[in-house]
């Protein structure tokens, strides 16, 4: 039998998808449960890695079932910026790993996450001497850039 999705070409529903797992996570899985052809468009790298994780609960990626895991898996693999965020800051946090924290945010601050740039000038501004310095000339240069300025709405007072 066929559905009228079968006529719509394939990008185009991942375009979609996409765009549903922007706005919000529960979507994202209720549209993975609608139909099998919208299953399989939902597993496309395009869709994880614009996954919005903001519906996750943070407290979860201690104790995350098998499911859980190898959902947050494939968003990191994915180079999902809310998922490497995520990973970096329970690496610094819950694990006191800090090379591994700075892998995680300095990959997904690359990407353009913006409060991933702000926690490793953070970080480094409170990791001791040896980082210090490089956290100062990151919190000058944040501080210069229009581009980010504009991102966090920070407007400078002359």
């Amino acid at each position: 039998m066929s559905s009228i999705l079968d006529c719509i070409p394939k990008e185009l529903l991942t375009d979609i998808l996409a765009r549903v797992a922007t706005s919000s996570l529960n979507n994202y899985f209720n549209v993975k449960l609608s139909c099998k052809m919208l299953k399989e468009v939902a597993e496309c790298s395009n869709v994880y890695k614009c996954i919005s994780l903001d519906e996750f609960p943070v407290a979860a990626l201690h104790d995350m079932n098998k499911d859980a895991r190898r959902f947050m898996n494939r968003c990191v693999a994915c180079e999902n910026l809310d998922a490497l965020y995520m990973w970096g800051m329970v690496e610094y946090f819950s694990c006191d790993n800090l090379a591994t924290a700075l892998t995680f945010l300095n990959k997904s601050a690359s990407l353009g996450h913006v409060g991933a740039y702000y926690i490793i000038t953070i970080i480094l501004l409170l990791s001791g001497k040896d980082y210090r310095e490089k956290g100062v000339t990151l919190l000058g240069a944040m501080k210069i850039s229009g581009e980010y300025r504009e991102k966090v709405n920070i407007t400078a007072k002359n």
